[in-house]
């Protein structure tokens, strides 16, 4: 399928190549600027088909256009190839091919990756990769490549051969997105990337599936299609992980109708934000946490503390909230300041969280106390901080790092499952609790742009209220049941 620019659901024979093939311009803050595409030319028959579009970019500073060509032969070549060049000097993270290899398909499949004359193989893992940050820079899997062949249990064989860049390996899970993803100008070569004006584009992909099981299948004599049985498997009992939702930053008191609402969620907990680093709030938090006492709801505190060593101060403050409060807490979960998007952040170390401790015991009983990052599972993954002393860690969830259409998001939800079995795996069987899980992240990157919402206010994704917002939360719990969390905080409870 073709929509825009974008190859969607590669299939020979019935069989999964690729979920997306497109073009990805993100500026240096990793916002996707999006271009204009029109059709040129359409060619089609029985054995092969080519297809030219158009495109521009004019989003100053950034100004660019290029060709693109899409062909496909019934001997099983398909081609993808984009030629043109920058109108303008500019700063930029990404500018060329993205291609979305399927899971589980490709889960166990052994890959061979060649650049020049070096050749790496390995297996592709079922626990999420991390993607590393050494050196100011991100990484990939393994070294990049020009061509890439991946070859499964059954004998299956796929390769891609790149030109005009070389490309590199992610495990997409680590941001939720369901895909393992190839793409260009590895992330060995210092970002932001500079270019002037009149400098070329010039990518392609060449995927070779004549060794693919879908295309000997199709070209063997069919057998028929059986008709498809449904059943519901009423063997399995799946336990519910304790649900909750966020009381927002910016409702400093929830009244009248909107307080019955709340009240009528039936939550297991309320998730509220307390930021120690200054007094000031301190009053407003006093009053947020005692009308979620009024409701009758426990709270996921969550502490906002400063960087390096745990800061007496910071400490004196939570006793006094905690004094003046006196809250039923769920469980307490330490972020460290400041807030906000960035790589490379860390994850709450143990004994930073243990630091707080001995206070909240001493005023609230026993309660667990959470390692977490305020970002993605990425975060989490390429440094697993020390975690003795702590009985959880946490992550958030949000299906449009990369992409903001309802396709990806939707397959996006099925990405969370395995940051949940990764996460405990890798913290030695804790609880995993999913500290936010929303439509749009609070601090970005944002794929279709910054929403036109102050950023504090959070989640600014108009389908959250709609019928499409439903199901996929249906979905994103599906897949966190199944997971077993031990929490997940969805939404917020207004805003």
């Amino acid at each position: 399928m073709l929509e825009g620019a974008d190859v969607r659901d590669l299939r020979v024979g019935g069989q999964r190549v690729l979920t997306r093939l497109y073009i990805a311009v993100r500026d240096e803050s990793w916002n996707t600027i999006p271009f204009r595409c029109t059709l040129g030319a359409l060619e089609a028959d029985g054995d092969h088909f080519e297809v030219q579009l158009e495109c521009t970019v004019e989003k100053p500073p950034i100004r660019a256009e290029w060709d693109v060509t899409v062909t496909g032969q019934a001997d099983g070549e398909f081609s993808y190839a984009m030629r043109g060049q920058t109108l303008s000097s500019f700063r930029f993270a990404k500018l060329g091919l993205n291609l979305h290899h399927p899971l589980p398909e490709n889960l166990g499949a052994r890959y061979v990756a060649r650049r020049g004359a070096n050749v790496v193989t390995g297996t592709v893992p079922s626990l999420i990769e991390p993607q590393f940050f050494s050196g100011g820079k991100l990484t990939g899997m393994f070294m990049p490549y020009d061509e890439l062949v991946l070859q499964s249990s059954a004998g299956d064989e796929m390769s891609f051969r790149f030109s005009g860049d070389e490309f590199e390996m992610q495990d997409h899970r680590n941001w939720t997105d369901y895909n393992l993803k190839s793409y260009g100008t590895p992330l060995e070569v210092p970002l932001p990337l500079t270019v002037e004006p009149g400098q070329a584009i010039n990518q392609s992909v060449v995927v070779d599936l004549r060794r693919a099981r879908g295309l000997r299948e199709q070209m063997a004599p069919s057998a028929g299609v059986g008709a498809d049985h449904v059943a519901v498997d009423r063997s399995r009992v799946a336990q519910l992980p304790r649900i909750g939702s966020e009381f927002p930053g910016e409702i400093a008191d929830f009244g009248g109708s909107l307080a019955g609402l709340v009240e009528g969620l039936a939550l297991d907990y309320v998730r509220l934000d307390v930021d120690l680093t200054s007094e000031d709030g301190m009053a407003t938090f006093v009053g947020k946490g005692r009308q979620v006492g009024e409701w009758g709801y426990p709270l996921e505190l969550v502490l906002v503390v400063g960087a390096g060593a745990p800061h007496p101060e910071e400490r004196a403050r939570l006793g006094r909230w905690l004094e003046a409060v006196r809250p039923r807490l769920e469980r307490v979960v330490v972020l460290e300041a400041p807030r906000g998007f960035y790589i490379g952040r860390t994850t709450s170390p143990g004994d930073k969280v243990r630091a707080y401790r001995q206070v909240v015991e001493d005023r609230c009983g026993p309660v667990d106390l959470v390692s977490a990052t305020e970002q993605y599972f990425a975060e989490l993954n390429r440094s697993w901080p020390p975690l003795a002393g702590v009985d959880g860690v946490g992550y958030t969830i949000c299906p449009q790092v990369h992409a903001a259409d309802d396709i990806s998001i939707m397959e996006n939800s099925w990405g969370q499952a395995d940051t949940v079995l990764t996460a405990r795996a890798r913290s030695g069987g804790r609880p995993v609790h999913v500290t936010s899980v929303a439509m749009i992240g609070k601090f970005g990157p944002y794929p279709a742009g910054v929403p036109d919402v102050a950023v504090l206010s959070a989640y600014g994704d108009p389908r959250q209220h709609q019928l499409f917002g439903a199901a996929w939360t249906v979905s994103s719990l599906r897949q966190l049941v199944d997971a077993e969390a031990a929490s997940a905080t969805y939404f917020e409870l207004a805003g």
